[in-house]
């Protein structure tokens, strides 16, 4: 049985948010296919749909480097969510 697992992000702005998910949401998207699980996002929390630990602490990686782009004023881009999906 699947577990829903929750990350939740802290001091973000909500454009901060928008940059990270993507226009559409389609960084959520390239996420969620890179990771090969069900992820959704809202109210500053990212939900998956997932059994595996190794999964979650694999999106916690992912989303620490994206995280960390996104305050430094850097503008999250498809390439860059593969790229950090690649290294996690």
């Amino acid at each position: 049985m699947e577990k829903t697992r929750t990350i939740r992000l802290e001091d973000l702005s909500t454009s901060q948010e928008m940059d990270l998910v993507g226009s559409g949401d389609r960084n959520l998207t390239i996420l969620s296919e890179c990771l090969q699980t069900e992820l959704s996002f809202r109210d500053g929390v990212f939900t998956m749909h997932e059994d595996s630990d190794q999964k979650e602490e694999q999106l916690r990686e992912v989303l620490q480097a994206l995280v960390a782009a996104v305050k430094k004023g850097h503008a999250i881009s498809e390439q860059d969510v593969i790229y950090a999906c690649r290294l996690a």
